[in-house]
């Protein structure tokens, strides 16, 4: 389990009673990653499937997975479990 600050729903630090909430963040870590381009996170800047840019090109749901496991395995996220089902876009450990 990897752990780090929480997020809010804004994007913002979580704050409970006070403190920071420190927690289980591979969700968060892979919202992250899945959105991402090319460039956007420093230390490593090859991470970034382009998700968006894929769906207007309208490539298919398969190669969609396939970019998504690539990227996630560069952060050393491996055995993910993708699925695509009609618009939903699923990404689980």
């Amino acid at each position: 389990m990897i752990r780090d600050f929480l997020s809010d729903l804004e994007g913002d630090i979580a704050i409970k009673a006070g403190n920071m909430v420190i927690g289980d963040c591979w969700n968060q870590e892979s919202k992250l990653i899945t959105g991402s381009s090319p460039g956007d996170f420093k230390n490593a800047p090859l991470i970034g499937p382009q998700i968006i840019k894929m769906i207007h090109k309208k490539q298919g749901a398969q190669r969609i997975i396939e970019a998504l496991k690539f990227h996630h395995k560069i952060d050393n996220k491996t055995g993910i479990k993708i699925s695509i089902n009609g618009s939903i876009l699923k990404v689980d450990k």
